[in-house]
């Protein structure tokens, strides 16, 4: 290799991040698309959704390797879909349903013992 051939370490590490970015943003991808259809789907994908709140770690880490990657599409896919996995753990209308949760509620439980 020549010297105006070699890539400098700094394009190398941003080559890097390009490329581990396609991994981390995969989980984030199919766990928001299967909260955000409302479907049936079978127990696989219900368990996969149970998931959804620690899909915030690989969605910031995605966010963090689209900025050091410099692909704005890449950075504008990761915000948009950590946003949606904010959106659900923190959602809007929170003080709503605290209003709704403390009103007293009657359980009719049913028990073999007799």
């Amino acid at each position: 290799m020549t010297a105006s051939k070699a890539a400098s370490p700094g394009a190398r590490a941003v080559a890097v991040c390009r490329w581990l970015f396609l991994p981390a943003v995969l989980p984030v991808a199919v766990g928001t698309a299967l909260r955000a259809v409302p479907a049936d789907w079978p127990v696989l994908g219900v368990q996969l959704v149970a998931f959804t709140p620690w899909l915030a770690v690989p969605g910031s880490a995605a966010l963090a390797l689209a900025f050091a990657g410099q692909r704005r599409w890449q950075q504008a896919v990761a915000a948009v879909l950590l946003g949606a996995q904010v959106l659900w753990l923190f959602p809007l209308d929170i003080q709503e349903h605290a209003a709704e949760a403390a009103a007293p509620v009657t359980l009719v439980a049913m028990t073999i013992n007799a």
